[in-house]
């Protein structure tokens, strides 16, 4: 089957250089068609995915939107396979596309996505967050949905995983099932309606990109929060229901950080920094959690929380 790479650009500095690297050296046995849409960056970036690209074109940056953006970027795009990578997702091998198209040989998998692996300067506290969540697993996991059976949490979390940091989707699949317009977590929003439909979705950890960010706590807390916003609209659940569940799962978390870290052999000094910084870490994820998944009832009884939901929603 052919198969298609689509990435979204803006500004992606110097390390888009190692990302197309990496794609130009995928084995497959096919030639690969690569589509890159760009926000009008003026970094320079737009040029050099010229150079790479056998679809170029660009939208404006006020019309970008995750799931729209992408599916015109498909459209243009014409494998029956389309991998689906960010800008600064690098293929950490010259398998990653291989083993994620191998999942395709089952017809009922309409999606598949790749572990992905923190970058070595990542900040501690990161990495074991990346570590430990879905993407972030080295054993491969099929994910089905079963309509007769009510999910836990951690269900609800394995079951609709799905993230196009690096994924495939089947064209046919997603021709029946486009991503949705939203400002974030298109895809954790077409895995369920594709699951619903019977698909199957892959989590593959053969296929691996390195990814990671060392971001600000302040952005952080953003992430989180819509991340957990997206998981109430989704899968409808919520980790916290009462703000005082906050107090003993960021002490908990917080001893479990501390002990994480004592096992990554770190420095001295750096792991004073880092356990002194750990309950603050720990903490202000959590009530991004809360208030994340509180947040769409908030706006419904209080006006002035749009005004705290468009700040949080920002630089995201």
């Amino acid at each position: 089957m052919k198969v298609s790479v689509v990435i979204p650009t803006l500004n992606a500095g110097p390390l888009f250089q190692e990302v197309l690297d990496a794609i130009r050296s995928q084995e497959f046995p096919e030639k690969i068609e690569l589509v890159i849409v760009d926000s009008m960056s003026d970094d320079g970036t737009a040029e050099l995915a010229k150079k790479y690209a056998d679809v170029f074109f660009q939208v404006k940056r006020e019309e970008f939107n995750h799931g729209e953006t992408r599916n015109v970027a498909i459209e243009k795009s014409s494998g029956d396979l389309v991998a689906l990578l960010v800008q600064d997702a690098t293929p950490a091998d010259s398998h990653w596309l291989k083993n994620l198209a191998q999942n395709f040989s089952d017809p009922q998998v309409a999606g598949a996505y790749s572990r992905q692996i923190p970058r070595p300067d990542c900040h501690p506290l990161i990495k074991m967050r990346l570590l430990g969540w879905g993407a972030g697993q080295q054993a491969r996991r099929v994910q089905k949905f079963d309509p007769g059976k009510k999910l836990s949490i951690q269900e609800n979390i394995e079951t609709f995983s799905f993230d196009n940091v690096s994924s495939m989707v089947r064209r046919s699949a997603w021709q029946e099932n486009k991503f949705k317009k939203r400002r974030f977590a298109e895809d954790i929003l077409w895995a369920k309606e594709v699951l619903q439909k019977g698909f199957k979705i892959v989590f593959e950890p053969g296929s691996m990109v390195v990814h990671s960010h060392n971001k600000s706590l302040w952005y952080e807390f953003k992430r989180v929060y819509l991340d957990h916003q997206n998981w109430w609209q989704v899968g409808n659940f919520r980790v916290f229901n009462r703000r005082i569940e906050l107090i003993g799962a960021s002490f908990d978390g917080t001893i479990k950080a501390v002990r994480g870290l004592c096992t990554m052999g770190l420095p001295a000094s750096s792991l004073l920094g880092w356990s002194l910084y750990a309950p603050f870490f720990v903490g202000s994820q959590n009530l991004a959690q809360y208030m994340g998944s509180w947040a769409d009832r908030w706006k419904e009884k209080y006006s002035w929380y749009y005004r705290i939901d468009g700040i949080l929603s920002k630089g995201v």
